[in-house]
């Protein structure tokens, strides 16, 4: 089967932790934790920004397609995507392990990489959790301890603040838009979901156990949304426009529907924090418009 760079693409903003691109498997790999590894490739984008954001990007001989950020990231080898890896370059830089990424790399990639000789570490980050004990784990692997406490302990200061400040003002029903064809948004698993709970919203397919369903415009309007709520790129400016015709929907006769501009959206990494003040700072907009709407 061919999969498009397309379709890695969405699945990458999709999920990031997208069991659905790749199917959830029971991984096989190496039971190893390398210590102060100086050869590292990393077959996910966010694992890259991770062990960039702990000083190590000097560790760092080969990356997966699309690590675009930070900057430095885009001039390291490209040893291929998720799907498809180039081999001969991998033996070539001849790393001292290999980082994959629990939900992203496909259980034939490890497989294949540990039958060659490789040390291969998957790494989860599925929720919140993960991302503080991922970042510790990488400090692990790179010689980085104090630096990745560093990190995890402010992002875990950082989603504590925004619970604290946000999680028991008004609730709002949220609906997070991916895409608009098919429509696309977020099961209750997904780490955004969490993000939006922890700002005090209610994502409206919280119960869809999918962390990146496909639904109907019936669906949502059916779960009546007050906030409407998407990742704003340059191809899908428009996208809320499928939803001008329900007049009725809450979201529409309060005017919440808003776009962030938070790449750190987009991976599972420390940068979370700055994508969740931009939520947070939405839903308060989407509470003020409802009392002005209801109380005005």
């Amino acid at each position: 089967m061919i999969i498009s760079s397309n379709f890695y693409k969405l699945c990458i903003f999709l999920l990031f932790i997208m069991a659905s691109c790749t199917g959830e498997n029971s991984k096989k790999e190496e039971s190893i934790i390398e210590n102060n590894a100086n050869r590292v490739i990393t077959l996910s984008p966010h694992l890259a920004e991770i062990l960039f954001n702990l000083g190590a990007l000097n560790t760092l001989v080969g990356v997966s397609a699309y690590t675009d950020f930070p900057e430095e990231l885009k001039y390291l080898p490209n040893i291929g995507d998720a799907f498809v890896l180039d081999i001969e370059k991998i033996t070539i830089l001849d790393p001292d392990i290999i980082l994959a990424w629990e939900s992203g790399t496909p259980q034939n990639i490890v497989d294949e990489l540990v039958n060659l000789g490789f040390k291969v570490k998957i790494i989860k980050s599925k929720n919140l959790e993960d991302i503080a004990s991922s970042i510790l784990l990488l400090g692990d692997i790179v010689g980085k301890k104090k630096e990745a406490k560093k990190i995890a302990n402010e992002f875990k200061v950082g989603i504590k603040y925004l619970k604290d400040t946000y999680q028991t003002k008004k609730k709002l029903r949220v609906f997070f838009q991916i895409d608009e064809k098919p429509i696309f948004t977020i099961g209750g698993s997904h780490f955004i979901s969490e993000v939006i709970d922890i700002c005090g919203g209610i994502n409206i397919f919280s119960d869809v156990k999918q962390i990146a369903p496909s639904i109907s415009e019936e669906s949502v309007v059916s779960r009546d949304p007050e906030v409407i709520i998407s990742r704003e790129l340059a191809s899908n400016k428009m996208k809320f426009n499928i939803w001008e015709k329900f007049e009725d929907m809450s979201a529409i006769k309060l005017d919440n529907l808003f776009y962030l501009t938070a790449r750190e959206l987009e991976r599972p990494t420390s940068g979370l924090v700055n994508a969740g003040r931009e939520i947070c700072s939405k839903l308060e907009q989407a509470r003020f418009n409802y009392e002005l709407y209801n109380n005005g």
